[in-house]
C-alpha cells in the first residue's frame, strides 16, 4: 500500500513549540519517505520565524497571506478558500492541523475537500478564562463543530483533553496524548559548564559565581515575566548574587523593561534576546534553576528542555505541568490559579532553597532525566504520529 501523502497546516511559522513541533514532525516523516508539505501564514511575530530552518531542512512551505491570528471575518473567508483550492489541487490523503485558527479554517476546508484523514493537534486551548466572554463561546462552537470533522487528535497533554471532553469537543476514543519531542542532539546534560557560564559572562556583565535563574519563553503578557519581576526584590535579598536572563523575544518587552526600571532591578536582569535552539541549549546548561511562570500553556517545551539537561524548575501548577512535574522530585509546581500575593511568596522562596543547596539542585535535575529520553523526543514523537496515520490509513 502507498504511503499517504500529508499536509500540515500552522497558523503562524514564529519561533515557539509548536512550529518547532511541526517542522521536526514534518522532517521525520520525510525521511521515513512521506510525501510532507506544510501551509501556513504570513510571519508578523517579532520573536523570529523558521522559514529558513524549513528550507535548510528541505520542506515545502506554502504561506497563505489571509491565514492570520486574528478573527477577521473577510481574511479568514479567503485563507479557507484558498486552503480548499489547494487542498483540492494537491489531493492529499491526510491534513493535520496546528494551532487555533488553522486548525478551524483547516479541517473545515479539509472536509469540503473530501480528504479521507483529518487530524488536529492541541498544542494550546483555543478557549481560556483570559479571553473575551464571547470570543471564548464563540470557539467553543467552532471546535464543537470542527470535531465532526476530525479523524482523530493528538495533544501534548492529558490535561487539555480532559478539558475538551469536559466541554462537549469530540469523543474520548478520538483523542490521543503524544508528547512534542525536543531537539536530541542539543538538549542533554553538559558535565562541565566554567567555560560557558565564562563566555555567557563576559557577553550578558555578570559574574561566574553569579546564581543564574532563567526564564524562557515569549516576551508576551500571558508568560507571566511580571511575577518573577515581583519575587525578584525577596530573592534578592536572600540572593544578591542572583541574576535573571529572560530569553526569547516578543511585543511585551518594552513594557518589561519599564516595569524593570521602575523596581529598580535593571542591574539583575538581562534580556538575551531570540537565539536559536543550540543556544537557548547552552544557556539552559549556564542556568541554575529554570523558571516558568506562564498563565497560559499546553506543555511548556521549556520544562521538557530543562528536565533533559537536568535542571531544576519551578513553574506553576497549570495546565499540564504537572505531567511533567512531580513536586519536590524533579522541581516545584507553586498554585497559581489565581495568581495570588501567596503565589509570588512562594515563588521566592522555592528559588531560594534551590539556591542555597547545591544538593537539592542536583537532586532534582538527575531525577528528571531519564524521564525526558524516554518521552521527549523526536524520534518517539515521529513514531507515534506516523502509527496513528497508518493505524487510520488502513482502516479508512
Amino acid at each position: 500500500m502507498r504511503k499517504p501523502k500529508i499536509l500540515h497546516i500552522i497558523t503562524v511559522f514564529s519561533v515557539g513549540g509548536a512550529t518547532e513541533g511541526v517542522v521536526a514532525l514534518a522532517c521525520g516523516l520525510q525521511k521515513k519517505g512521506y510525501d510532507v508539505e506544510i501551509a501556513t501564514g504570513p510571519n508578523v511575530a517579532s520573536e523570529g520565524d523558521l522559514f529558513s530552518e524549513a528550507r535548510t531542512l528541505g520542506l515545502r512551505v506554502t504561506v497563505f497571506p489571509d491565514l492570520v491570528k486574528e478573527v477577521s471575518p473577510l481574511h479568514d473567508l479567503r485563507a479557507f478558500l484558498d486552503l480548499y483550492d489547494f487542498i483540492c489541487s494537491r489531493k492529499f490523503d491526510i491534513v493535520h492541523t496546528h494551532t487555533a485558527k488553522a486548525g478551524i479554517l483547516g479541517r473545515f476546508a479539509a472536509a469540503l475537500a473530501g480528504v479521507p484523514l483529518t487530524f488536529h493537534t492541541l498544542h494550546l486551548l483555543s478557549f481560556t478564562a483570559h479571553q473575551p466572554a464571547a470570543l471564548r463561546r464563540l470557539f467553543l462552537l467552532l471546535e464543537r463543530w470542527a470535531a465532526r470533522y476530525t479523524t482523530h487528535f493528538t495533544s501534548v497533554s492529558q490535561t487539555m483533553i480532559e478539558t475538551h471532553l469536559a466541554n462537549a469537543i469530540g469523543r474520548r476514543e478520538q483523542y490521543s496524548v503524544v508528547r512534542s519531542g525536543l531537539h536530541d542532539s542539543f538538549f542533554m546534560p553538559i558535565p562541565d559548564v566554567r567555560q560557558l557560564k565564562k563566555h555567557y559572562a563576559n557577553k550578558f556583565g555578570f559574574a561566574e559565581s553569579d546564581f543564574i535563574v532563567s526564564k524562557i519563553s515569549r516576551l508576551t503578557k500571558l508568560k507571566g515575566h511580571q511575577f518573577l519581576i515581583d519575587a525578584m526584590p525577596r530573592i534578592l535579598a536572600a540572593v544578591p548574587s542572583a541574576k535573571f536572563l529572560f530569553i526569547g523575544g516578543g511585543d511585551f518587552e518594552p513594557q518589561l523593561r519599564q516595569y524593570i526600571a521602575a523596581c529598580g532591578l535593571t542591574s539583575a536582569v538581562r534580556f538575551v534576546g531570540v537565539v536559536p535552539p543550540a543556544e537557548v541549549a547552552r544557556l539552559v546548561a549556564i542556568s541554575d534553576v529554570i523558571v516558568h511562570t506562564s498563565l497560559h500553556e499546553g506543555l511548556a517545551r521549556v520544562i521538557q528542555e530543562a528536565m533533559a539537561m537536568a535542571k531544576p524548575i519551578v513553574c506553576f501548577n497549570l495546565d499540564g505541568a504537572s505531567e511533567m512535574i512531580r513536586d519536590g522530585e524533579n522541581g516545584f509546581l507553586i498554585p497559581a490559579s489565581p495568581v495570588t500575593p501567596q503565589t509570588i511568596e512562594q515563588l521566592a522562596e522555592k528559588i531560594i532553597l534551590l539556591a542555597h543547596h547545591a544538593d537539592l539542585r542536583l537532586a532534582l535535575g538527575q531525577a528528571s532525566v531519564q524521564r525526558a529520553y524516554a518521552e521527549f523526543t523526536n524520534a518517539a514523537m515521529t513514531h507515534a504520529i506516523e502509527q496513528l496515520y497508518l493505524r487510520c490509513w488502513h482502516e479508512c
